[in-house]
Order: structure tokens, then C-alpha cells, then sequence
């Protein structure tokens, strides 16, 4: 009897700790620093080699991940086999088939016999040590999924596993559901401080979420927006005397936030003198506002990325805003 309520006791902290995780997780900004703090919180009670939060868009090919644990860096070639015999997983191609977004085990659905015959187990997983894979989606039903993934090399995951995250699943998609909400109001809120006539929202190279003003513009510049969004050029684009700037961007480099101007605005540097700038200062806030990163800035301009991280806090301080946004906002007055 002392056995099973040590057990019973065990299992009950596991289960307070996932709640405690969620309950981090949900103040996150961002999608990327709640799957972050979530992957960190579950690999704390579940134990695994590799634990991450993961959205992969297989129409597209494209794939977001943050990792507390992060199994080895696949190849280019590995990802090629990745993604061409990625249904070879039958859990993966249960997700994006059914809209299940129940927590299940690789082994629930294929034996490890047939798991270690497919190509994408020889020629992808095996290298990385994956053995047993423990799923739990947080959006599943088309080409898109999101949610958490769990590796292990040496042992399956427990029904006692699964059973603990079923049971935390509705706080940790609500937690989900709220930062989701929280980005997009966030974007909205960066564009309008930005001064922009509408905005859009871009994920895993596709468009989440639009303003009206923005939809003409998307519907018929899709491919031409994407396609910019998706790389790593970060000129502002021109469509139609409309121009599109990124006012964030993914950790993959790729656009999130993008704000659109109808008329080209340009930085009035006297103006920013006249606010108390200094020439140097000026220079950096308008390599700030055409979107450029620190890194990119200090390239420009031949000095240090401290030189350009203190330029910015003496500008935020004169202007008297926080963020680059607001900086880039006063800027493009």
C-alpha cells in the first residue's frame, strides 16, 4: 500500500508541475518563448534525450523549432530525406490527417520493427539516436501541426506519460490559445504605433492573419509577399505603390510582423536633429526604421554591435519610447 500511494504521491507533483509550466508558459509574447518555456517544464517531469516544441508546415516545408533538449542538427541532405519520407512516421501523418490532438506514442501506432524498416528511420532518425517518439499536438488536422515532441534512444514513454499530459492537455492548449491571441494583438498594436495603413501576419511561410486593408493587397500579391517573407531580404517591398515592411521577424529570419505604407515615407533627418539626436544617432534610427537588425547596422556604419545597442538606448531615451518600433514610428513621423 505504501508503494502505490509514493506512486500516487509522485504522480501528483508530476502533474502540479506541468500545471506550473503552463501557467509560465501562458505569459509569454511570443509562440517560440511559450513552446520554450513549455519544452523546458515537460522535460523536467517527463524524462527524454530530446524535447521540443515544434510547427511544421508540410505543404511548405517549413519548420519552426525551440528545443530545452535538442537532439543533433540534421544535414541538408537528412532534411531532403526528412521531408520526402516524412508519412513513412505514421504518427506524423495521423496528426496532420485527423484532427486527433490526443498525446500518443510512435508505438501506439507502429510496431518498432516496421518503424525501423522505413527509409526515414535509417537514413534520418537513427543518426539522432530516436527510438521512441511521444507527440503532443496542440494543433493537428491539415499540413500544419504544432505542439511538443519527445525522443528517447534507450526505453519507450510510459502509458503513465501519456496519461499525465492527456490530463494537463485543455490548461496547456488554453495557454496555448492565449499567446496565440496575445501575438497577433501585439502585431496589430506594432503596426498601428508604426503608423501603417494595414498589417499581416506571416507564419511558416504563410499569411495568418490580415487586416481588411491588408486583404486586396494579399489577394493579389499572394505568391510575390510570401515569397519575399519567406527569405532573408530585408529591403521593404514595392507592390503597386504599396510598400511592406517586416516590423519583426521569425528566429528562422523569415518576416512575422509585416506593416504596409501606402505612400513611401522617408526618415527627415533634420527633424531627428532637431529632437535632440545626435548625426550619428540619426543615422542608426534610420537604418533602424528601413528595418535593418543591430548586426546589419553596425556593418553599415563600421562599428561595434555595442556601439549600436548604446547608440539606440540614448535614442530611445530622447524620444522616450521602449521599443525599436516606437523608435521607427517617430522616424517615419
Amino acid at each position: 500500500m505504501a508503494y502505490f500511494s509514493e506512486v500516487a504521491a509522485a504522480r501528483l507533483r508530476d502533474s502540479d508541475a506541468l500545471l506550473d509550466a503552463a501557467e509560465r508558459a501562458e505569459r509569454a509574447d511570443t509562440r517560440e518563448t511559450f513552446g520554450r518555456v513549455l519544452a523546458t517544464g515537460i522535460g523536467a517531469v517527463i524524462g527524454a534525450d530530446g524535447v521540443s516544441y515544434q510547427e511544421l508546415d508540410h505543404a511548405t516545408r517549413c519548420v519552426v523549432e525551440v528545443a530545452d533538449r535538442p537532439m543533433p542538427e540534421p544535414t541538408p541532405a537528412q532534411c531532403e530525406v526528412y521531408w520526402e519520407f516524412h508519412e513513412e512516421n505514421l504518427l506524423d501523418r495521423h496528426y496532420t490527417e485527423t484532427d486527433d490532438v490526443e498525446p500518443r506514442r510512435l508505438s501506439d501506432v507502429m510496431s518498432r520493427r516496421a518503424y525501423r524498416r522505413t527509409t526515414l528511420y535509417g537514413d534520418y532518425f537513427r543518426d539522432a539516436g530516436v527510438e521512441f517518439q511521444l507527440q503532443f499536438p496542440l494543433v493537428s488536422g491539415g499540413p500544419r501541426v504544432a505542439g511538443l515532441a519527445l525522443q528517447r534512444q534507450s526505453s519507450d514513454f510510459s502509458a503513465g506519460d501519456v496519461a499525465l499530459l492527456r490530463a494537463a492537455a485543455p490548461r496547456l492548449r488554453q495557454a496555448y490559445a492565449l499567446v496565440t491571441a496575445r501575438e497577433r494583438v501585439a502585431a496589430l498594436g506594432d503596426a498601428l504605433e508604426a503608423g501603417a495603413q494595414a498589417m499581416a501576419v506571416f507564419r511558416l511561410g504563410r499569411i495568418v492573419d490580415c487586416t481588411p486593408r491588408a486583404a486586396a493587397v494579399v489577394r493579389d500579391h499572394h505568391d510575390t509577399l510570401v515569397g519575399w517573407a519567406s527569405g532573408d531580404d530585408r529591403n521593404p517591398l514595392l507592390v503597386d505603390g504599396v510598400r511592406a515592411v517586416a516590423l519583426s521577424r521569425h528566429a528562422d529570419g523569415s518576416a512575422n510582423v509585416v506593416a504596409f505604407f501606402e505612400r513611401q515615407r522617408r526618415v527627415d533627418r533634420e527633424r531627428l536633429r532637431a529632437l535632440g539626436l545626435t548625426r550619428r544617432e540619426a543615422e542608426v534610427l534610420e537604418l533602424v526604421a528601413s528595418g535593418k537588425t543591430n548586426p546589419e547596422i553596425a556593418q553599415v556604419l563600421f562599428v561595434s554591435r555595442r556601439t549600436v545597442k548604446k547608440h539606440l538606448e540614448q535614442i530611445f531615451g530622447k524620444l522616450g519610447v521602449r521599443t525599436r518600433t516606437a523608435a521607427a514610428a517617430r522616424a517615419l513621423g
